[in-house]
């Protein structure tokens, strides 16, 4: 990002206040990498446990930390009242120390450390249609 330029004339009031805002904005600009999100398809995933489908994941780079949307339509074998791991993903953008869960439907999805797991308390054997469908936001 460009670095501002501050004003150099005008009343002394507003030269230090509009001075300050963008200060801030200069260093804050470093910190957010201009807001670009980082795309890809299913790259780094790996489907477990026969699943098929599609998966796609982005990022967004604010500071230290990254904001992240994960997303996928899968089709698998479900047993009643049993979990099972649907998929890994990459470390890149992989939570540290926190489970993030929600629940689609009569399905809930549940992501710890790398794995995406899935589990539907009425089963689901042999769909015709895809059957884990999930998207998660969250920040790590």
């Amino acid at each position: 990002m460009p670095e501002l330029q501050t004003l150099a004339h005008g009343e002394q009031n507003w030269d230090s206040k509009v001075n300050a805002a963008i200060d801030y904005l200069n260093k804050t600009g470093e910190k957010v990498d201009n807001l670009k999100w980082t795309e890809s398809t299913d790259e780094g995933i790996v489907l477990l446990n026969g699943f098929t489908g599609w998966i796609s994941y982005s990022y967004l780079p604010v500071g230290d930390k990254k904001l992240v949307v994960l997303k996928g339509a899968l089709k698998g074998n479900i047993e009643k009242g049993k979990s099972i791991e649907v998929l890994t993903i990459p470390d890149i953008i992989r939570p540290k120390d926190a489970i993030y869960q929600c629940t689609y439907w009569d399905k809930t999805y549940q992501i710890t450390d790398n794995k995406l797991v899935a589990f539907a308390p009425n089963g689901d054997v042999n769909p015709t249609f895809w059957n884990v469908i999930f998207k998660f936001v969250y920040k790590i």
